[in-house]
């Protein structure tokens, strides 16, 4: 039965609003946040336009090699804009994706532990080497992190997005229902 939820994001800015609380009421659960990642980097200017912007004039320039900053671990359709593009660039990383510090985090006392990226479940890796599921519950978001809990070799217990239900929290609502009635205790 599930009790406690550690969700691996830092802690919505107004709680109340947020709809883990309303699940956390609805179920009486207690949820908590924790960021298992921070990103760090080199300071830049900001810029107001977004890349499909940046793109249109980097296009005007096709002769030109350009210097692609990025992430460690970033997505691919920036890259994939610029090759089919045929734009001649380079990738440069700048920052990287880091294991936050989870020594104050009690994970055993969690029934479920939810992910939205792979970079989540390595910070679980590293920060508890010797943690074991046993019957804690595992819920991720995307394919990318459900893979890294399956390479992992944990049981994935929640899969987000579905049809029915295209964020984490709808998700975890009709896991839960399941849940609960299943232990006697429906809504």
């Amino acid at each position: 039965m599930i009790k406690n939820i550690l969700v691996s994001q830092p802690k919505p800015a107004d709680p109340i609003k947020s709809p883990y609380n309303e699940l956390a009421k609805k179920y009486n659960l207690e949820v908590d946040f924790e960021k298992f990642i921070k990103v760090v980097g080199i300071p830049a200017r900001d810029g107001k336009q977004n890349f499909k912007d940046l793109l249109e004039v980097i296009k005007k320039h096709k002769d030109d090699k350009f210097l692609l900053p990025c992430s460690d671990i970033h997505k691919l359709s920036i890259p994939k804009l610029l090759d089919d593009s045929k734009i001649n660039y380079s990738k440069a990383i700048i920052y990287k994706t880091l294991a936050t510090d989870l020594s104050k985090v009690d994970i055993k006392k969690y029934d479920m532990l939810i992910f939205f990226s792979p970079s989540g479940v390595a910070s679980l890796l590293k920060n508890f080497p010797g943690f074991e599921q046993g019957d804690t519950k595992i819920g991720v978001f995307g394919p990318a992190t459900a893979k890294a809990v399956k390479e992992a070799g944990f049981k994935l217990s929640l899969n987000a997005p579905t049809k029915s239900a295209p964020s984490m929290t709808m998700a975890l609502n009709q896991f839960l229902e399941k849940d609960f009635k299943k232990n006697g205790r429906g809504k």
